[in-house]
């Protein structure tokens, strides 16, 4: 799931950027392949976000973004979001925070995520009770290098994903990655993103089935595509 686009990157287009505190504009709309997030902006500052399937918790996510600080080269938003399968919930809420200079952005994102069981209890009377399975607390970091600043057609991320809290662990493991972004077309706009991200340490076992007791370097490559029209 950070990053800030001000007002001349917005018009530029990249405010389909993952993990950024901007939004698109009112009435533009991103579209992603179903395990993405798409979006349409309903104003210049709110965004509903739509993903089909969330590999998290393996159904559908519904959420909204909303910029509650606009002020010269910071931004700040919130996320809230809910999504569910199999009777289990997931309840998101989403911190992001950025700096935009001429070529450079700075970003992070902190989140609280919990996910929720709904059993159903067969008695004299049939219930229904909650439980709260797993909670984690992952915290991102972005730095964005823009060679044509904000209105250029390619981006160079680097990002780093720490999880603060797993299950009673504390910064097990970290994910890295970095990519190239590059824009085609000016009105309706083709994104793609490419890169490599690597996993380091020792992943809950609710992230890979099993339980590690090795340390783990393990190097995947990093795929992004959407449109922004």
């Amino acid at each position: 799931m950070m990053v800030f686009l001000f007002s001349t990157a917005m018009a530029a287009g990249w405010g389909g950027l993952r993990d950024t505190a901007g939004t698109v504009d009112q009435g533009d709309v991103v579209v992603r392949l179903p395990v993405g997030t798409s979006a349409v902006g309903l104003t210049d500052h709110t965004e509903l976000q739509v993903q089909p399937f969330d590999l998290y918790i393996w159904g559908p996510r519904v959420g909204i973004e909303q910029v509650v600080v606009d002020d010269g080269p910071w931004t700040l938003s919130v996320r809230p979001s809910v999504a569910t399968s199999g009777g289990i919930w997931s309840t998101r809420a989403e911190a992001l925070v950025a700096w935009t200079g001429d070529h450079h952005r700075f970003g992070g994102t902190v989140a609280g995520d919990g996910r929720w069981m709904r059993q159903t209890i067969l008695g004299d009377d049939k219930t229904h009770a909650w439980s709260l399975q797993r909670v984690d607390v992952p915290l991102v970091a972005t730095w964005d290098w823009m060679p044509g600043g904000p209105e250029g057609d390619g981006m160079l991320r680097s990002r780093v994903r720490a999880v603060l809290y797993d299950e009673g662990d504390t910064l097990d493991f970290y994910t890295v990655t970095e990519s190239w972004t590059h824009r085609l077309g000016k009105r309706d706009r083709f994104f793609l993103e490419t890169g490599v991200s690597m996993l380091v340490g020792r992943p809950s076992e609710h992230v890979f089935l099993g339980d590690y007791a090795y340390f783990l370097v393990m190097p995947y490559p990093r795929i992004d595509v959407w449109w922004q029209f």
